[in-house]
């Protein structure tokens, strides 16, 4: 819809009067390095249908003419500024790789990366590198290093702690204020 002699323009659920603040938001394209948004996408077509010239568009917005060009023939195309789905590199490793390798990470801590790179060949059939290891480990908030060798506690130490924590199960606050725990201070 377009309303002469007013600087309103209706395109879908965009508005001409908020050009200028979006124009300012948007970023510059540098030959092609960096994608453009959507809303400088919107604002290319909807400058397109007021009739200005892609080189204006591309001198008013900072973008490439290539990027106008582009960005009109793909709108006549699909109707859509969006970026059709599946466009890009298909990842080598699925969500549910990165959860298992997560999990061996936290059952056995004491991992090393070169340890998960071993086990996500050998289990999980994957060739990957120290660095994608990292980057899995990073993106759940795991820092990748090594945790200090600790002793396990052996069965017969588990078995004499139970065979303690069952005789004292029947204890009274009264017969435990009698005991002094070692890491409790008098101060």
């Amino acid at each position: 819809m377009y309303a002469h002699g007013a600087k309103s323009f209706a395109y879908g659920d965009f508005n001409m009067s908020g050009l200028h603040s979006l124009q300012s938001a948007s970023p510059a394209l540098n030959n092609g390095e960096k994608p453009v948004n959507i809303d400088t996408k919107k604002n290319i077509i909807a400058l397109r249908d007021i009739r200005m010239s892609q080189y204006a568009i591309s001198c008013q917005l900072k973008v490439s003419r290539d990027c106008i060009y582009e960005t009109i023939r793909r709108f006549n195309e699909l109707h859509t500024v969006a970026t059709k789905p599946g466009a890009g590199c298909l990842r080598k490793i699925t969500n549910r790789q990165k959860r298992a390798i997560k999990l061996q990470q936290l059952r056995d801590d004491t991992c090393s990366l070169n340890d998960l790179v071993r086990y996500a060949s050998t289990n999980l059939n994957l060739s990957i590198s120290r660095q994608t290891v990292s980057r899995i480990l990073r993106d759940f908030n795991i820092v990748s290093y090594v945790a200090p060798r600790k002793l396990r506690i052996t069965s017969i130490q588990r078995r004499k702690r139970l065979k303690w924590g069952y005789e004292h199960l029947s204890w009274t606050v009264k017969d435990w204020s009698n005991v002094i725990f070692t890491n409790e201070s008098n101060f």
